[in-house]
């Protein structure tokens, strides 16, 4: 789990501890080992990342070794080293701490490590899977015949003829008909970049059926109005810049956006006797929401003569809201082929942000003049290379999962490896520069999974890690989560327990968890008294019910951003209670007192430590606590502290405080 980044340094927490050692109680039930506090004068607080080489050393510690004997786990903590990750948070809080006590021997007792570690677990789903156990299948011999059509005119390989994308599903289907939803397979396979002449027969022509350049000219194209907003009259249109002309699609006139549907057709043309046919075309975008709104609102289908459209997937998208030209790649349209059709450019706006679209050169090409397996030839006269591929089942149907990409073996050479697999630290190294050059133009925050062989543990297996782009390059999600560990009698033991100290002070971590004391406050008092109440007010004759008209402030429970502490005296409740409040009627001045501390502690408080500490979890068999350390004014200052029990994620219980006499909060309870 992770820890509140505002834990301060434990010589504060010292001092806290010293001020309030007195009242044992107010520390009782804690964890084992942890019962009552001693006070140290030198304890210090550090946050410490393992590195690779860590790893080793803590499969390679002699008490560590022992430990896994004992257990039965020399391979499990072996693995550990050589994987640089952690199979599971039981395992790293059962072995860094022998990593502590070599390495921080010098600490006083009562310090406090904060080891961020690699964990196995804490992956993305589509990792988890992969890593699981994907599945291996090498296309057979069978398989090529069954992709060429022919027994006798195909070769050991896949070739722009017959693709690999085209023929692997059905491969799949066949040959993993067990495989369960989800599954992953890794297909290997051979690839041609020519295709095959057999028999000496002529072969195929390139064709082209459809030539628009669309140079400040519609040419034979047409647009189709689906929809078309109040004050306007088109959306697409003839423009050039720089002497290259183009169609412009936008629904932006008027200095408005308006909400507009519109189609730009091609005429219709004929892919009878053509395989292989592609569609390409080049467009650039600009002033759309963002480029995820582009894949939306700027879409290309096509459809049969007299049908209806089908969407079309363009391999090369949209990265950035810039007038720069792209080439769209090759559009399949072989689900179109012996047929007469039509292309339609589809513009989309919703009126919130009208983005413009530019298109030109829709050129559509294929193949003519033999079938898709006209004869045969020897294998050695159409050289091929090997691949390989990552496929999972989704629906039933087997697909190449988005945003993953798999290493070839011209990738391992590469990098250097002559055994077509990648150490951990090999990955490390390596991976981040080959996605530069993969995805040179990849966005900031870009996600995407790499799928590899990974030697690890003497053995080479697929594994798949997750890697984003931001300004300093790719970097690997190692599943990194903190553990801290305090030290105890000479001994590092894990304490996922978390500390909070609030001096008194009008910054940093106390004005950030008093402002959240008074949100609290606003939202679940105020509000409920006065819905109309606003959080600051020109006026304190207009302020919110138990809330300082600044907003620094709240009355309910005495907590005051404005002087950095807590005051629970009654008279100050009191003077600052709501007009017409009766809450405070028939109640002695200690009675009073009595009911703002229990506020604090069991409301106000515990809100602003459960809006700040999202991501506390509960430790089976440990009881894990949040102690808070604050100023509390009654007249002078004092440090008083309390207690809370994570019960859930980011859940937390009330259990005992020093704010009040032993005994004084067995009711709050």
């Amino acid at each position: 789990m992770k820890f509140n980044k505002y834990t301060n340094g434990l010589l504060c927490i010292a001092m806290a501890m010293a001020a309030t050692a007195c009242d044992e109680d107010s520390w009782n039930d804690k964890l084992d080992g942890f019962e009552v506090p001693p006070t140290y004068s030198a304890t210090e607080v550090i946050s410490y990342t393992l590195t690779d080489a860590n790893y080793s050393a803590i499969a390679s510690n002699s008490t560590n070794k022992t430990l896994a004997e004992a257990d039965n786990e020399t391979d499990l903590l072996t693995a550990i080293g050589k994987n640089l990750e952690f199979p599971s948070e039981e395992s790293a809080r059962k072995y860094i701490p022998a990593f502590l006590a070599s390495n921080y021997y010098q600490l006083n007792n009562g310090s406090d490590v904060k080891v961020t570690y690699n964990l196995t677990g804490n992956q993305p789903a589509e990792v988890l899977a992969i890593n699981a156990g994907i599945k291996s299948y090498t296309v057979t011999d069978a398989d090529y015949q069954q992709a060429w059509g022919s027994e006798e005119n195909y070769i050991g390989a896949f070739a722009p003829a017959a693709t690999a994308a085209a023929n692997i599903p059905a491969i799949l289907a066949d040959a993993m008909s067990d495989a369960k939803e989800g599954d992953y397979v890794a297909v290997n396979f051979r690839e041609a970049t020519t295709n095959p002449v057999f028999g000496g027969t002529e072969a195929p022509a390139e064709v082209v059926v459809l030539d628009q350049p669309l140079n400040q000219s519609f040419d034979d194209c047409t647009t189709d109005d689906v929809n078309l907003g109040e004050g306007l009259d088109h959306v697409w249109y003839t423009s050039s810049f720089g002497g290259v002309g183009y169609v412009r699609a936008s629904a932006y006139a008027n200095k408005t956006n308006h909400a507009a549907e519109s189609y730009l057709v091609t005429p219709v043309f004929s892919l009878k006797d053509i395989t292989d046919a592609v569609l390409t075309f080049n467009q650039e975008w600009n002033y759309f929401s963002s480029v995820d709104a582009v894949a939306t609102e700027t879409t290309v289908w096509a459809r049969e003569k007299g049908g209806e459209w089908k969407q079309l997937t363009v391999p090369n998208k949209c990265e950035e809201l810039k007038f720069t030209w792209k080439e769209s790649g090759d559009v399949s349209l072989a689900a179109f082929e012996g047929k007469d059709i039509q292309i339609g450019f589809r513009y989309y706006s919703d009126g919130g942000k009208s983005g413009t679209w530019d298109v030109r050169d829709i050129i559509v090409k294929g193949m003519k003049g033999a079938s898709k397996a006209p004869s045969r030839a020897a294998a050695a006269e159409v050289p091929s290379t090997p691949g390989v591929a990552l496929y999972t089942l989704v629906g039933g149907k087997w697909k190449v999962p988005s945003d993953t990409y798999v290493l070839q073996a011209s990738d391992y050479t590469a990098m250097g490896s002559n055994y077509g697999n990648l150490t951990p630290a090999q990955a490390t190294s390596y991976i981040p520069t080959w996605l530069d050059i993969k995805l040179p133009y990849a966005a900031a925050e870009t996600k995407c999974f790499v799928v590899y062989r990974r030697y690890a543990n003497s053995a080479t297996n697929w594994y798949a890690a997750q890697y984003t782009k931001d300004e300093a390059g790719w970097s690997v999600n190692t599943g990194a989560t903190t553990d801290k560990f305090t030290r105890k009698e000479g001994n590092w033991r894990y304490n996922p327990s978390i500390e909070i100290t609030l001096p008194k002070q009008k910054n940093g971590i106390t004005l950030e968890y008093f402002n959240a004391a008074i949100k609290w406050v606003f939202e679940n008092v105020s509000k409920k008294m006065d819905p109309n109440a606003t959080l600051t007010a020109p006026s304190a004759a207009q302020a919110a019910p138990f809330i300082d008209y600044r907003g620094n402030a709240e009355y309910y429970s005495g907590v005051s951003a404005y002087y950095g502490n807590i005051d629970v005296r009654a008279s100050t409740a009191k003077t600052n209670a709501p007009k017409g409040y009766t809450g405070y009627d028939n109640l002695s001045e200690e009675q009073v007192e009595l009911l703002v501390k229990k506020r604090l502690c069991t409301e106000t408080m515990l809100g602003a430590v459960a809006a700040l500490n999202a991501d506390a979890r509960p430790v089976e068999g440990m009881e894990v606590t949040c102690t808070v350390t604050f100023d509390a004014y009654t007249g002078e200052d004092k440090m008083e502290s309390i207690v809370y029990v994570v019960t859930g994620p980011g859940q937390f219980k009330y259990k005992s405080t020093t704010l009040v006499e032993a005994g004084q909060d067995k009711d709050w309870k």
